[in-house]
């Protein structure tokens, strides 16, 4: 996917072409957790938690953040404030679902601590983020770009239903 989001990047023009040089970096630092993590795994018989991997998977968060912030949405700002509210209601939302699927066993936990802890409660807080922000993105993107966006978000809900799912698996 690397290749591809970097040559959708080459191709774009003005805030476009920011977003896609941002949800490049997102994906190549997934890339790159991938990579240590499949090393940790066939170096040793219990791959470290939290590692280097863990690492580069949480730097993914702030740059799909950042390139679905830097998506234009052709709205005006009247549209934007309203989008910071409805941001508040979705974000909301989706914590408690996190919270009641994920967060709070991580929460009351025993044995786990310092880093390991913070570590563990960053995955579905980025998640959580992800996913509003992506919701947003979709909700006040021009009829045009539906479909590219609402395939683009699809593909980052499999990613945060997969993080989910192994983070279920963990504890």
């Amino acid at each position: 996917y690397v290749p591809l989001s970097a040559l959708v990047a080459i191709r774009a023009r003005g805030r476009f072409r920011a977003a896609w040089w941002a949800m490049t970096s997102a994906l190549t630092s997934w890339e790159v957790g991938e990579i240590i993590f499949a090393y940790y795994e066939l170096t040793r018989t219990d791959p470290p938690f939290p590692s280097w991997a863990d690492a580069a998977y949480l730097f993914y968060v702030p740059c799909v953040a950042g390139a679905l912030v830097l998506f234009p949405s052709g709205r005006g700002w009247l549209d934007k404030g309203r989008m910071v509210f409805d941001g508040l209601i979705v974000t909301g939302s989706f914590f408690m679902i996190s919270w009641l699927a994920v967060m709070r066993a991580i929460w009351h936990g025993e044995g786990t601590s310092g880093l390991s802890f913070v570590v563990s409660l960053a995955y579905p807080v980025g998640d959580v983020l992800v996913m509003t922000l992506g919701l947003l993105v979709l909700l006040r993107m021009p009829s045009g770009l539906k479909l590219t966006f609402t395939l683009l978000v699809a593909g980052l809900a499999s990613a945060v239903l997969a993080d989910s799912l192994w983070a279920q698996g963990r504890m």
